[in-house]
């Protein structure tokens, strides 16, 4: 038995706002859907549609998912999507306490398409219950269960004709793969065929893997462009030329001398592990001798607390701009350091991000925000299936899923949007998943931003994400 919706409650009465020009209905549902075990669990959603347009098939609607994979939408939707967005003055200063506000969204996308913001089960307001763990905490049962809402949206909201893109963020790419990879359906896949069609995705700090390509020493090569752009922008290097520049040289460099370097291994002549150790400090700010004492080989997670060590900070992997003093005596990422909490980064964002989450669904008029949770990381990473059982996690490989949906239409297309400053999901990840999915650049169009894990942190950057996104919808 498949997912299937048995009700949809609103959380709040319907909601018009006047933005500018536009005028926005905003509706927040709460889904519960039953499981093929019979156990159920709910699902919110958060739409935003522009008020006044009928269900023309033209207008795109677009489905929005974080990731986690027990992250709620709210990073998303106050930082990108809504009509209103978390007031961050400076990107790499935010506010950690309050007062905090939201401010217009000038880059909304609802000009161009409604959106649909969506917080799975176990995210933001809602819980899975123990004996649907099993049902809905997991790679492919978060996929049917997602697919499961998208189609009773759009079929309550007479949309079935409508172009439908799916965005997901960081863990979002692998749940949006697999939604596409499920939606057609078949008798292995479901045992169902809905034949549910999907004009594109976007994938923002989207998370590769490549069925293990990205462990061993591809690994390296990925978080390079990013240890050169970090290196930049703390002034750890000799600036030449511009920051783009910087990271394509890096990319380059990476691609076409590294590879050939860590395939000779052990055997490697110490003379050209030298050399090579010299150009890669000019690129990443670290001492040519300790480059060359771990074989050319810089852990990202190394690289973070060793390029501003001699300044006693250690800069953020989710947002490289980031940089605080490490916790005492604890190695980077190591216990009992937290590598969410005690990150640079995240550790200064998330309060802001939390509470405009948070703001967004009150002004909507949801009462009830006290549990809200922007990411569950107990009760859903901890609990998550990837295919071999709760909790044991394994290689994904979203881009396998992704690459098939291309070879089957040809039409079909994709936007991979990364921030240089990433090592989380670095952007040479992204540009490497997309030479292995479509031999035609046009199909799946890669676009870096000046920016980290999120993109649209900092004016220019999410000004720059917005319109690329609007031009990829407009393209279709």
């Amino acid at each position: 038995m498949p997912h299937v919706i048995t009700s949809v409650k609103p959380l709040a009465e319907p909601l018009s706002e006047t933005i500018g020009d536009l005028h926005v209905d905003i509706i927040v549902e709460r889904w519960t859907l039953r499981g093929p075990s019979g156990a159920a669990a709910d699902a919110v959603t958060t739409t935003y549609k522009r008020a006044g347009t009928d269900a023309s098939p033209r207008r795109p609607v677009i489905f929005a998912f974080n990731g986690g994979p027990g992250s709620s939408s709210g990073f998303l939707g106050s930082g990108l999507l809504a009509p209103f967005r978390i007031d961050l003055p400076s990107p790499t200063e935010p506010p950690v306490h309050g007062p905090f506000r939201l401010v217009p969204n000038t880059e909304h996308l609802l000009e161009t398409a409604d959106v649909v913001l969506v917080d799975p089960p176990g995210t933001g307001l809602t819980r899975v219950p123990e004996d649907a763990r099993a049902d809905f905490l997991g790679v492919t049962q978060d996929a049917d269960a997602a697919l499961a809402i998208i189609r009773s949206w759009c079929s309550r909201q007479d949309r079935d004709g409508s172009p439908l893109y799916l965005l997901g963020e960081s863990y979002g790419s692998v749940r949006v793969a697999t939604i596409l990879s499920r939606s057609l359906g078949g008798p292995t896949i479901g045992g169902e065929m809905h034949g549910t069609a999907f004009s594109g995705a976007i994938l923002i700090g989207g998370a590769f893997d490549l069925s293990g390509r990205m462990s061993g020493d591809t690994r390296f090569i990925s978080s390079f462009p990013t240890m050169a752009a970090t290196a930049w922008f703390h002034g750890a290097i000799e600036k030449i030329g511009s920051l783009p520049e910087h990271v394509a040289s890096a990319s380059k460099f990476a691609r076409e001398e590294l590879v050939p370097l860590y395939d000779r291994g052990r055997r490697l002549d110490e003379q050209e592990k030298t050399k090579a150790a010299h150009v890669m400090s000019s690129f990443i700010g670290l001492p040519a001798a300790w480059i060359a004492a771990h074989d050319l080989r810089v852990e990202p997670s190394e690289y973070t607390g060793q390029v501003l060590a001699e300044r006693g900070l250690q800069a953020g992997a989710y947002d490289s701009r980031f940089a605080a003093p490490p916790r005492t005596g604890t190695p980077p990422f190591s216990p009992p350091a937290d590598p969410v909490a005690d990150d640079s980064a995240m550790g200064r964002y998330t309060q802001s991000f939390a509470w405009a989450s948070r703001e967004l669904l009150r002004r909507a008029g949801v009462t009830d925000l006290a549990d809200y949770r922007i990411i569950d990381f107990a009760n859903v990473n901890g609990q998550w299936d990837w295919g071999h059982g709760p909790g044991t996690w394994l290689p994904n490989d979203p881009a396998d899923s992704l690459r098939r949906v291309v070879d089957l239409d040809s039409d079909f297309r994709m936007l991979f949007a990364s921030g240089v400053y990433d090592f989380v999901t670095p952007v040479e990840s992204a540009q490497i998943a997309a030479d292995h999915i479509s031999y035609d650049p046009s199909q799946v169009v890669v676009r870096q931003y000046e920016s980290g894990h999120m993109p649209y942190i900092g004016d220019e950057p999410r000004k720059a994400l917005s319109a690329d996104i609007r031009t990829f919808l407009n393209a279709q």
